[in-house]
């Protein structure tokens, strides 16, 4: 991920707010709205294809449409094309990645940002399915080692209860025992 040196949250959201055009209603948007696919965007002159790239793969789509299930990388729709707008604006004013990122989180919530990080709920993504193995591993090694001891203390019970052979039951075994020789 590229980084720049932070100006501060208060400069970059004051900039943002100047450099941003209202957000457009869905149908209202250049070229279209939601459901409708558009030609790409031109890039502006002086712009890194790779990094607007990237930027467009770690912000979602903001159109209530779609129920933030885009990237605007994957959005072909006339919806993305303010957000893409607000992006270049960013990158030709010389905001950063993780600046123009917190920008699109600003304006349009926390849904904007692809990638939760390892902040808030989205640490939770990274740690739940670990600590939920383990509590289940803990649970399935008490459950054999219970049947385990269970099923050893029922088979010396049953050795118990059952006491030495009658001398009967000794007879009858060597009977048959006598059979097979």
């Amino acid at each position: 991920m590229r980084t720049e040196p932070a100006r501060g949250p208060l400069a970059a959201l004051l900039l943002a707010l100047l450099l941003t055009a209202p957000v457009l209603a869905d149908g209202d948007a250049p070229g279209g709205g939601h459901g409708v696919a558009v030609d790409p965007l031109p890039v502006e002159s002086g712009i890194d294809v790779d990094r607007l790239q990237w930027l467009y793969e770690n912000v979602v789509c903001a159109c209530p449409k779609e129920n933030w299930s885009k990237t605007l990388a994957a959005c072909p729709d006339g919806c993305a094309i303010p957000q893409k707008m607000e992006i270049q604006r960013a990158i030709v004013a010389g905001l950063g990645d993780d600046e123009i990122i917190d920008q699109q989180v600003a304006l349009h919530g926390a849904k904007a940002r692809a990638d939760p990080g390892m902040r808030g709920a989205g640490a939770g993504a990274y740690f739940l399915p670990v600590v939920a193995l383990f509590i289940f591993s803990w649970i399935a090694g008490a459950a054999v080692r219970r049947w385990s001891i269970d099923g050893r203390a029922a088979r010396e019970s049953r050795r118990d209860r059952q006491g030495a052979l009658s001398a009967e039951d000794v007879a009858r075994i060597e009977r048959d025992l006598s059979r097979f020789e």
